[in-house]
């Protein structure tokens, strides 16, 4: 039988199915059979328009990444805060979907989140930034931000608290330090980046003799 002109399903659709039901009972309750049931076709059908379940996952991790807000562009005063913005978005997304959130490390549309980083890199350009540090800036904050959604999304999904209980008289200054902490959780995560920033920046900052700091502490001989 030949193919119908026109696609029965769309794989946005279809992704956003698979979704639904990930966030709802789990990874493991995805199947092609019922997937196709939940959009009201046979499970065949899927093959013609994608190539196994592999690809499916794939489209729903880049889902995810599509909820992710854009803020507009900063301006030169604001660039870190607008890196901040956009690394807690993702991070929101990433811990709105507990039960997903593994694909992001099997999955990552790195792809497609090219004109993203093409964005970003032009922003640090035209606030100043080395061309030489937009790589680690744009890779730096990507890891922090998946590395803190996946795991803050691992002990939603768990139940696990944000810390484990400590005892005080067997750590006392851990303890001390919980106590004193300030942050909540995505508070924490969002001075985990800035501190990243500063420390980015910091490095990159001619000392009194014009020269660069290098990251083992010392300095560059570029003038």
């Amino acid at each position: 039988m030949a193919r119908p002109s026109k696609p029965l399903i769309s794989k946005d659709a279809c992704a956003r199915a698979a979704l639904d039901i990930i966030d709802a009972e789990g990874l493991e309750a995805l199947s092609l059979e019922r997937l196709a049931k939940t959009i009201g076709v046979r499970a065949p059908s899927l093959y013609h328009h994608f190539a196994d379940k592999a690809e499916i996952l794939a489209r729903v991790a880049r889902l995810v990444t599509l909820e992710v807000p854009v803020p507009p562009e900063p301006s030169p005063d604001d660039w870190q805060e607008w890196l901040v913005e956009m690394c807690i978005g993702f991070r929101r997304a990433i811990v709105a979907h507990p039960n997903a959130a593994p694909l992001l490390l099997l999955y990552y549309p790195r792809q497609f989140m090219l004109s993203s980083y093409e964005r970003a890199s032009r922003v640090l350009d035209q606030v100043g930034v080395p061309i030489e540090l937009h790589i680690v800036i744009i890779e730096g904050v990507d890891k922090l931000t998946l590395g803190s959604g996946i795991y803050g999304a691992y002990r939603r999904a768990t139940g696990q608290p944000e810390f484990p209980a400590v005892d005080p008289d067997r750590d006392p200054m851990l303890a001390r330090a919980l106590e004193a902490n300030p942050f909540g959780e995505e508070e924490a995560f969002a001075e985990t980046v800035r501190s990243f920033l500063r420390g980015v920046v910091f490095a990159s900052t001619p000392n009194r003799n014009g020269r660069r700091r290098t990251r083992a502490g010392g300095v560059s001989t570029d003038g």
